[in-house]
């Protein structure tokens, strides 16, 4: 039982990981094709990926990156211009979405069945005495 949730766990966290990836490409894209747009965004960074000339450090341990934050909460609900005019973009913001959606489902539907599984908690209940 407790493998089975392991898995579907290790399923989610890989689809998260490929929203963000598609999401990093979204904002590469901007960056690079949709120079004014990703201006007027205020010049978002992705997950992992920076534009030239910003420190990686400073993305990675301060987390500077709210208009990226805002930028993929806001694309997740709204198509900006610049996307419905670029083929490669709307494929990116597709999977962003698709990978966001599944993973805010399966998340949900894993709590909603563990509640009614109180054993997979029994381990971490051993573990901390």
């Amino acid at each position: 039982m407790v493998s089975l949730v392991v898995c579907l766990g290790l399923g989610l966290v890989f689809t998260l990981l490929t929203g963000f990836v598609a999401f990093d490409q979204l904002v590469r894209l901007q960056y690079t094709s949709h120079r004014q747009a990703w201006i007027e965004d205020s010049q978002p960074t992705g997950f992992l990926w920076n534009p030239p000339g910003r420190s990686i450090w400073l993305h990675l341990f301060y987390r500077t990156n709210y208009s990226g934050s805002l930028c993929f909460y806001s694309w997740v609900f709204n198509t900006p211009q610049w996307v419905k005019q670029d083929k490669v973009a709307g494929r990116h913001l597709r999977r962003m979405r698709i990978c966001f959606l599944v993973w805010i489902i399966g998340f949900l539907l894993m709590w909603l069945w563990s509640l009614g599984h109180p054993e997979l908690f029994r381990w971490l209940n051993k573990r901390a005495v």
